[in-house]
């Protein structure tokens, strides 16, 4: 069996603290991964808290490339009622409906039963154009 070379240590470091990958490195050297890293931790290097580290440092990249999300639109109301009435409820006809809902049952209630409301509508609509019914 021939004789191993001793490697060479500091080299070895060097590619480490570099950043180099073990696999790397020890492709290049000749050995093992898991000898790099018994090398790398018997200097003294914690390959956890490198990792950790990098970690950190491209998670904040990653955010500093990130815009930050705009914020979301606010709903359009008819202010001046007792309930403020959404604006698609108050353009069909339905606001009075919606109040009344409100008021007995709660705002996701009354929003339900008058998208509910509209979507009848628009059906009966639907069916009376097919029909030729005016409306």
């Amino acid at each position: 069996m021939p004789a191993r070379l001793p490697l060479d240590e500091a080299e070895i470091m060097k590619a480490v603290l570099t950043g180099e990958r073990h696999a790397a490195i020890a492709e290049r050297f000749g050995c093992t991964r898991p000898r790099i890293s018994q090398i790398a931790r018997k200097h003294g290097y914690d390959s956890q808290a490198a990792f950790d580290a990098r970690r950190a440092k491209a998670r904040a990249e990653k955010l500093a490339k990130v815009p930050p999300a705009p914020e979301p639109p606010k709903p359009l109301k008819v202010v001046g009622l007792p309930v403020d009435v959404p604006l698609w409820a108050a353009r069909a006809g339905l606001a009075s409906d919606y109040r009344d809902d409100a008021r007995e049952f709660g705002d996701d209630y009354a929003a339900r039963r008058c998208r509910k409301l509209l979507a009848d509508l628009r059906q009966q609509q639907a069916l009376d154009a097919r029909l030729g019914r005016a409306a």
